[in-house]
């Protein structure tokens, strides 16, 4: 394997600030305030920045029972943050080649469809990130506020879950053609999760558009068999779509699970998810969780 001194590429490292980028466009930090009001559309505002996107829509919801208890469970993580370790080959951040109907929806680039393995016993420090829309340095400061695995390791000591699966998985999300993710990312990972025995998944996002991967993947892994729930940001985008079933909450993206260092509101934010497999009998709901963003 090559060796991956860099860790991400330059682009990711850079941290996001607030005003307009390079490009003239709104950072995260300048719509925050907005963008976390209760009744916020991310559809009109992806679709107002992409003009001609679409996000897909299904006729049906997949669905697959959960017909033990969480303490019988083994639980496997995938993210759509751009998670990888130290020495993994980072997700391609770089725009490429953009074919020209992209171009007109205003897209950069084409995104990344590959996807990481992550092992159950990875050290925490070396863990990275690599994002087109995330701000990686701030991400890594806290890995768990995108990808709970230490939060996973504590549910196992404490005999909420039974086990945590063999190997996790990650992707960057950031993907306007989420097609290419059925050539080898979703029928590897579903075959990977039969193979470990794996009995449920909690799926989190990256940014807005990570969004529609998730759902997707969700999606097929429901098809073979195996209970999913995952957590929304855009709770209007996850509708839409149509996922077997979410919780959401009005967080920024890289806080998926809350503010950094705040163990105790990420382990609510996953407790809430995982209870949502044994509470939830009808495919397409997704509940709104009672927490509120404070500032850091």
């Amino acid at each position: 394997m090559k060796d991956w001194n860099d860790d991400r590429p330059a682009v990711a490292k850079k941290a996001v600030t607030p005003g307009r980028d390079e490009d003239g466009d709104v950072s995260p930090a300048t719509l925050l305030r907005t963008t976390l009001a209760e009744n916020y559309s991310w559809l009109n505002h992806f679709c107002s920045e992409h003009p001609g996107f679409q996000f897909p829509t299904f006729n049906t919801i997949p669905w697959t029972e959960f017909k033990i208890a969480l303490a019988e469970c083994k639980l496997a993580l995938i993210t759509g943050a751009g998670v990888f370790v130290k020495g993994q080959k980072p997700f391609s951040v770089a725009a490429g080649v953009v074919p020209e109907h992209l171009l007109e929806q205003k897209f950069k680039g084409l995104g990344d469809w590959s996807y990481r393995v992550i092992p159950r016993d990875v050290a925490v420090q070396d863990l990275r990130v690599a994002h087109s829309y995330l701000d990686s340095l701030r991400v890594e400061r806290d890995i768990n506020c995108v990808f709970p695995i230490e939060r996973v390791r504590e549910l196992v000591e404490e005999n909420y879950i039974a086990e945590s699966a063999s190997c996790h998985f990650s992707l960057m999300g950031h993907i306007p053609e989420y097609k290419r993710l059925y050539e080898r990312a979703i029928p590897e990972i579903i075959l990977r999760l039969k193979q470990d025995r794996v009995t449920a998944v909690l799926i989190t996002p990256g940014d807005c558009l990570s969004h529609q991967a998730e759902a997707i993947l969700q999606r097929e892994i429901e098809m073979h068999g195996i209970p999913t729930v995952s957590i929304s940001l855009c709770k209007d985008i996850t509708e839409k779509i149509g996922v077997p079933r979410a919780v959401s909450v009005r967080f920024p993206f890289g806080h998926t699970f809350g503010p950094t260092a705040d163990d105790i509101m990420q382990m609510r934010i996953v407790k809430d998810a995982l209870q949502i497999l044994e509470t939830i009998a009808k495919a397409g709901k997704v509940v709104p969780l009672p927490y509120e963003w404070v500032d850091e």
